[in-house]
């Protein structure tokens, strides 16, 4: 089964062009939760953050196996909080979707950290939210057999196993 990560607005793939944020509106509202926001003011800095930091991010978390196992899936929000002055950077989940999810991500943003240090011009503090979705994609196989009317879940193969032994 493949499994897929997309940190929002996949676009961040293409260039950013200006100071066009693809997370934040120009006012500095989360574009995926409006209730989000950060100081319209440092959006130039998230814009370099989004097109050099995201598609590394993007590569370093992994989907754990267990998640994919029990099909979990989801939105999922992180706060991440830079200090420049004292080189730290903590992140925090706001909207978590499960434990082993949440740590993934967690460990991918901690070995960003230099990366995302380095990109600030100011010794200003700056926070900031990456929202990033969890979804389970159908291996090509799976669509073929569902297309064929086969069964495809094991669950589903193994009640009609157990069927057949009784």
């Amino acid at each position: 089964m493949k499994a897929w990560i997309i940190i929002f607005f996949f676009l961040f793939l293409n260039n950013v062009h200006g100071q066009e944020s693809l997370l934040y509106y120009s006012d500095g509202r989360l574009r995926i939760d409006t209730t989000l926001s950060v100081g319209n003011n440092r959006l130039g800095e998230l814009v370099k953050i989004e097109k050099y930091i995201l598609p590394t991010l993007f590569n370093r978390i992994e989907y754990p196996e267990i998640s994919i196992e029990n099909n979990i899936q989801g939105l999922l929000i992180i706060k991440v909080n830079v200090k420049p002055s004292e080189i730290i950077v903590e992140s925090k989940i706001i909207r978590g979707i499960d434990p082993w999810i949440d740590k993934s991500v967690l460990k991918a943003i901690d070995s960003l950290k230099f990366s995302i240090l380095n990109l600030l011009k100011e010794n200003k503090e700056l926070n900031f939210y990456i929202p990033i979705k969890f979804e389970l994609g159908k291996s090509e196989f799976e669509e073929n057999m569902q297309k064929n009317n086969a069964v495809t879940k094991k669950a589903n193969l193994n009640t009609l196993q157990r069927i057949l032994i009784k």
